[in-house]
């Protein structure tokens, strides 16, 4: 394989990414005081908007807000940055929370555009009056605010000498807060080529990648000889890849529009984290023999970063965000370590060491230029992703270096094996006992002069076996291999415990349960040594079976000798046993009568066995005519509970034929939501025209079971009771009215039922003529929706006193066209929610209404279901819900 063509692609990559990228100035020009001049756009710049921005903590305002704010009363900030060490009358704000940025922007008139990266984590970006774009839900707690990523470009026009541009952010996800990248402002095409530019390099970038990986995973999986470290290569740049899609120009955010926030940050640091894991096992892979990474830490630092992969996995982004300062710290602990070693290499001249060291010390430098330009202190282009191609294309053909030279080894040990082969088969055709035969075949192949074997006894050698003349003393042998004479040749190979390899000489060992057995000496190799070696350590086994088989043949040629007189023996020896068979014989028959006997007592215990038998079935039988038994009074049972569904579902069908009479409101359109928490509900409405006046009335009785149908009925024949006696005081005093309802349902409840049952109530009267609404009530939630606000009517709460002469107030409000009048019961805010484990609360329910009061009815009451349902999931329904919008228009 020619590496030059790789280094070419290399340099042509670099002078290509270098070339496309974008000026932006970063200098000279920032804001003061809130005021950023910029007289003009050259062609092709884009200028960041840093510098003194006004900052306004824990308040989300808009442009109209800042005609009458004092500016010497306002904190100014530095942007861009996180707002975390922010100082806010003398206290560090933190990460979590909410606040409003403000710069007058002067330029000259015309259409512009920006361009924004990151702002933690959810903001509403406003030019003079105009909502230009939001990203996520900007609010003021977690309940309320949804984090969201996605870079934007956006433009705008600009009519006036100075325009100012407002951004609501808030955070509560995220570790740091704020507007953490510069905002670029430019004119449109600028803007857009901008962008154009970093979204090309990005897929060029990650298509690069993507190739590389693909090419070093099917490495892997086709060519047996690459080993594991294309796979980790190959995974290493996926990981790589994952967390390039989701930074810069988040190409893959694009895409998956509705890709939630969380999942991005996940995918972010997942890809961060598991390239590092993936690079470290690479590096283990590549460079084995060298031992640049020892098991032992290898180990340590794979199950430390998998750690962090886990807790990424598993928490939420609050808090395994601040694992990414530890996680540096540590990986440039180890790059360090790694580059030491790797230096070490280098200074030895070798090539992927030095390749490797390169393609870290780019990476280094690229990823050290962009914090510094980050920070102002230098003014030249972010270039990390490119150093990261260059660290990856290097590793890359340092691996296809490692694949190459594992061919040529492959290639060698091939015909290694053929040889090997040969080798057995000639020995396979010949008697495996005739160790001289054996010996002259291997010496042949392993082109030597001489050879012997010596067998070791008694810690001491002999000499058995000689191919080719030659001297064989050991005085000989200590001088070729230059040992202390005082050692042995047995000695000598036992303490280096392997093959030895000296000059032109080789020793082989064979070993009987690790103790040497026996010597193969060569001498004179006129080939390879070290393939001779690699020849000899392949046959230990057929050694070792020649020479266990030669031991044997010659044992076995001493005991032929032995045979006859060892027959003879064992002929008498089986005369005297026949004469002891016969007595076991008689002794066998007396115990066969014994055996008999004890068969007889079994076959009784068999008769006993059968009778408990025949009881137990008995038992049986009996236990299945009471499962039966039991069978049809489960049925019963079943009976009488579907009678008693059929009796509450017809006592609701009584209470919704009594209850519903409402009459038709004049000047004005109305929508309902009933949501019981059981079949039937306590909570229930009516309206009813009296002269010029509409009244109506809302009631939530205390009880959620059947009961509360009786009730709901008692409380409506009560009204008509207390009305009919005096129609003209529910309209002059609804506080005295309800008051003599209250009075007249203890006394009766006091008399008829020992529960302390109660209701709430809403009950208003409008005066058709001039919009006048009188209402009083108590435990009833009522709004009143006007013009983006949401007015509380402030109806008592709930009090529990003495149940007689309980006191109301009367209160007037002044209704307008257009007004929505909304009146619930708490079913929804006392609800606990699946997620959150806690109520849905009276100001999540403002903002909800202050959402939907200018949708149509009909959408609006299937937002207040859905919200719901989704807050409550699969928790049980707290209360009855009842909620009944009003909306007054002109007839």
């Amino acid at each position: 394989m020619n590496f030059k063509y790789l280094y070419i692609f290399a340099f042509l990559s670099l002078l290509f990414l270098s070339s496309c990228n974008n000026k932006e100035e970063k200098k000279n020009i920032t804001a003061e005081n809130g005021v950023i001049v910029i007289n003009n756009f050259g062609n092709n710049k884009n200028y960041p908007l840093d510098g003194d921005w006004e900052f306004y903590w824990s308040q989300l305002l808009f442009p109209v807000n800042f005609e009458n704010y004092n500016i010497d009363t306002v904190d100014f900030v530095k942007v861009n940055g996180v707002w975390n060490n922010y100082i806010v009358d003398d206290n560090k704000i933190g990460k979590n929370g909410f606040g409003t940025f403000h710069l007058k922007l002067v330029v000259p008139k015309g259409e512009y555009g920006l361009k924004i990266r990151r702002i933690e984590t959810a903001y509403n970006l406003w030019i003079d009056d105009v909502l230009i774009t939001s990203n996520g839900n900007v609010g003021k707690d977690k309940e309320s605010s949804v984090a969201q990523l996605h870079p934007k470009i956006v433009f705008f026009d600009v009519k006036n000498d100075t325009t100012d541009v407002v951004i609501q952010v808030s955070n509560f996800h995220h570790r740091v807060g704020g507007i953490q990248n510069k905002i670029f402002i430019g004119k449109p095409k600028d803007i857009y080529w901008s962008q154009t530019v970093s979204l090309l390099t990005t897929f060029f970038l990650t298509g690069s990648f993507l190739i590389i990986a693909i090419y070093f995973l099917f490495t892997f999986i086709f060519t047996s000889h690459s080993g594991l470290a294309p796979l980790y290569f190959s995974l290493t740049i996926i990981f790589s890849i994952l967390f390039a899609l989701v930074n810069g120009e988040s190409f893959f955010t694009k895409i998956f529009t509705e890709m939630p926030w969380e999942m991005v940050k996940k995918t972010d640091f997942i890809g961060n984290y598991g390239r590092l894991i993936c690079f470290i096992l690479f590096l283990k892979s590549i460079f084995m023999q060298h031992k640049i990474l020892s098991n032992l830490l290898t180990t340590i630092i794979t199950v430390i970063f998998s750690l962090f992969v886990l807790v990424v996995i598993v928490t939420p982004a609050s808090f395994y965000t601040n694992t990414l300062y530890p996680f540096l710290a540590l990986t440039f602990v180890i790059l360090i370590f790694i580059s030491v070693k790797l230096f070490i290499l280098a200074l030895k001249k070798d090539t992927p060491a030095t390749i490797v060291l390169f393609g870290i010390i780019t990476v280094v430098i690229t990823f050290v230029n962009d914090a510094l330009s980050y920070a102002n202190l230098i003014n030249t282009p972010y270039v990390a992703n490119i150093g990261l191609f260059v660290f990856l294309l290097a590793n890359s053909v340092v691996l296809a270096l490692n694949i190459s030279n594992a061919r040529k080894t492959n290639v060698q040990y091939t015909a290694l094996f053929e040889n090997i082969n040969k080798i057995r088969y000639e020995l396979y055709n010949i008697n495996s006992f005739d160790l001289g035969k054996m010996l002259s075949i291997v010496t042949v192949e392993v082109k030597s002069d001489f050879s012997s074997i010596f067998f070791i006894e008694d810690n001491k050698y002999k000499c058995e076996i000689i191919y080719n003349a030659g001297n064989t003393d050991s005085a000989f042998l200590g001088d070729a291999l230059k040992i202390d004479f005082n050692e042995t040749l047995f000695e000598y190979v036992n303490r280096k415990k392997k093959t030895i390899a000296v000059k032109d000489y080789i020793l082989l060992p064979i070993y009987d349960e690790k103790k040497i057995k026996a010597v193969v000496f060569f001498k004179e190799v006129k080939a390879r040594l070290k393939q001779s070696t690699e020849i000899l350590e392949m046959l230990q086994n057929e050694f070792d079976t020649f020479i266990s088989n030669y031991t044997y043949y010659y044992q076995l040629q001493n005991l032929n000798k032995n045979l006859e007189k060892i027959v003879e023996q064992r002929t008498n020896l089986i005369f005297k046993q026949k004469d002891e068979l016969f007595i076991k014989q008689a002794s066998l028959d007396e115990k066969l009568e014994e055996l008999n006997i004890s068969n007889s007592i079994i076959d009784d215990m068999n008769i006993e066995l059968i009778k408990k038998a025949s009881l137990i079935a008995q038992k049986i039988k009996e236990s299945e005519e009471k499962q039966n038994k039991i069978k049809n009074q489960k049925e019963v049972i079943e009976y009488k509970n579907k009678t008693i569904s059929s009796s509450i579902n017809y006592s609701k069908t009584i209470q919704s034929t009594l209850l519903k009479y409402t009459q038709q409101i004049p000047k004005s359109e109305y929508f309902e939501i009933s949501m019981p928490r059981n079949m039937v509900s306590g909570d229930f409405w009516f309206s009813q025209n009296y002269k010029n006046y509409t009244i109506i009335a809302f009631f939530d009785s205390t009880d959620t079971n059947v009961i509360s149908t009786f009730l709901s009925i008692y409380i409506k024949s009560l009204f008509e009771e207390v009305f009919n006696k005096n129609p003209e005081l529910v309209i002059k005093s609804p506080d005295l009215f309800l008051k003599d309802m209250k009075n007249i349902f203890f006394e009766t409840i006091d008399k008829e039922s020992p529960k302390d049952d109660d209701y709430d109530v809403f009950l208003c009267v409008i005066n058709q003529e001039n919009g006048k609404m009188v209402y009083a009530g108590e435990g009833i939630i009522a709004n009143i929706a006007r013009e983006k606000e949401i007015l509380d009517l402030n109806l008592a709460k709930k009090v529990f006193v003495e149940r007689k002469n309980v006191e109301y107030d009367s209160s007037v409000f002044e209704l307008h066209y257009g007004d929505t009048l909304y009146v619930q019961s708490d079913g929804l805010i006392n609800q606990i929610g699946q997620k959150t484990k806690k109520k849905f609360g009276q100001i999540a329910l403002n903002n909800m209404l202050g959402e939907i009061q200018n949708y149509d009815f009909n959408k609006q009451k299937n937002e207040i279901i859905n919200t719901f349902k989704t807050w409550k999931g699969d928790f049980k329904q707290v209360d009855d819900y009842l909620f009944v919008g009003f909306k007054f228009i002109e007839s």
